[in-house]
């Protein structure tokens, strides 16, 4: 019976150990098959966010990309519209180196920068840029003006001093005068200090009225007395004179007046110069700097003649540069310019009215 008491304990344990150990088993394998559901879990999840993120990253790469390109169309044409009124500029007559300032300004270099509203802004045509001018320094004239005008009330004394009352009508003029009715011209033109003022009235007050009326015809009378005088001393001379000296002072004369050439034009001087580079280099681009400051021969004082030219040529050659090239490869030729010698410069290159003379 004791035999069977320890084999029945012993069974018991060893069921009651199996169980346990089976328990133990279970609960490890549920616990394994839920942290791999939860990895699995997890990797899937992460999966998704991953494509997610994939796919909105190739939508904002696809956004910056079109935003891109749109910016990339924008900043053409408005580079292009820019070049285009830089160019018109520095062909024109009334070169304005202020709104030549602006447009530089204007250019766009990085296009990613700048937002659609920068690069949609408008460009100033000359004549919006020149009213502008005109606006702003209208306003500085009518300070300056204003000033003049209380400093001449109170410190001038209308007695010692009889222009006084006509200064201060002048100053009023150019205080409320119409800005749509000037020019940018006319604009800069100083304002008369109150002594400017008084010489000019003193100058205009000298001239008689019947002088100046009859000052045209005077001149003529004069020349038409001066030329019949001149006809007869040479009259009396000829028949003096042998004609030998008469044959050598015509031959003279021939010699000079061949001597004399007809003054070249900014433009003839242009074809000119574009001539030489295509015959001798083919293309603009290989023509070194020192054979183009010898070309152009840029004066030193005269900006706008040197600008027209140089945009002359390019035009002839049918070049076309951004504004910025535009105008380093203007500085390149300018400076290698500066550094000739002062004796070799031709710094009177260009006459008044900015025309080439080959007889220089």
């Amino acid at each position: 019976m004791e035999r069977i008491d320890v084999a029945i304990r012993d069974k018991a344990v060893a069921e009651a150990k199996r169980i346990a150990e089976e328990k133990a088993r279970e609960e490890a394998r549920r616990i394994v098959e839920a942290k791999a559901k939860a990895e699995a879990e997890a990797r899937e999840k992460a999966r998704i966010e991953a494509e997610r993120r994939a796919v909105s990253e190739r939508a904002e790469r696809k956004r910056k990309e079109e935003l891109s390109k749109r910016k990339r169309k924008l900043a053409f044409e408005r580079n292009s519209i820019q070049f285009e009124y830089f160019m018109a500029n520095s062909n024109s007559e009334s070169w304005n180196p202020e709104y030549a300032e602006y447009l530089m300004a204007e250019k766009i270099i990085d296009f990613d920068s700048k937002s659609i509203e920068e690069l949609s802004k408008s460009i100033l045509t000359k004549e919006e840029f020149e009213r502008k001018q005109i606006e702003e320094l209208q306003e500085e004239n009518c300070e300056k003006a204003h000033e003049l005008w209380k400093d001449t009330l109170n410190n001038i004394d209308g007695l010692v001093y009889p222009h006084k009352w006509e200064y201060l009508n002048y100053l009023e003029e150019i205080r409320y005068r119409k800005v749509s009715t000037f020019t940018l011209q006319q604009v800069k033109e100083p304002i008369l200090t109150f002594g400017e003022f008084g010489e000019m009235m003193e100058r205009e007050s000298a001239i008689p009225v019947e002088t100046v009326g009859n000052v045209q015809d005077a001149v003529v009378v004069e020349e038409a007395e001066e030329t019949i005088g001149t006809e007869k001393n040479q009259a009396e001379e000829l028949e003096v004179q042998d004609i030998s000296i008469l044959e050598s002072t015509v031959e003279e004369v021939a010699v000079i007046e061949q001597a004399v050439e007809r003054p070249v034009t900014m433009e003839e001087r242009a074809k000119e110069i574009s001539s030489v580079i295509r015959n001798n280099y083919g293309r603009y681009d290989n023509v070194p700097v020192k054979v183009k400051a010898e070309l152009f021969q840029f004066s030193v004082d005269d900006f706008e003649a040197d600008m027209k030219l140089h945009s002359l040529v390019l035009k002839e050659l049918n070049v076309k540069m951004y504004s910025s090239e535009l105008y380093d490869d203007y500085m390149s030729i300018a400076d290698e310019t500066d550094k000739k010698p002062v004796e070799e410069q031709n710094v009177n290159y260009y006459n008044n009215k900015k025309r080439w003379n080959r007889s220089r």
